[in-house]
């Protein structure tokens, strides 16, 4: 394969907005729509610790609590953290109702 000189232009990032179901439908979070292939290996690596890594890469800005009811400071502080697994859920049904490019 040859490497071509220059890297072409990325198209403009897309985001989603999202809320979570049921009991979880306070939480709320913005996530890239288009990230590295990469944090899709990681996210389906079944290693929790890149599972997550790769989850708090994808989510840009959310209102997650922790133990104490604070926003928390990272996802692995999330309390519960099956409100991450509805979210995670919720994040990819909306990416892939986007438009294709």
């Amino acid at each position: 394969m040859t490497t071509a000189k220059r890297a072409g232009r990325k198209p403009k990032p897309r985001t989603v907005t999202v809320t979570g179901p049921g009991e979880f439908s306070t939480w709320e979070c913005t996530a890239r729509a288009d990230f590295p292939a990469r944090l899709m290996v990681d996210l389906q690596s079944g290693n929790v610790s890149l599972v997550l890594a790769a989850f708090g890469a994808i989510v840009v800005e959310h209102n997650f609590p922790n133990v104490d009811g604070e926003i928390a400071a990272t996802l692995e502080d999330v309390d519960p953290y099956t409100g991450l697994t509805e979210l995670a859920g919720a994040i990819f049904e909306a990416i892939g109702r986007l438009p294709p490019r």
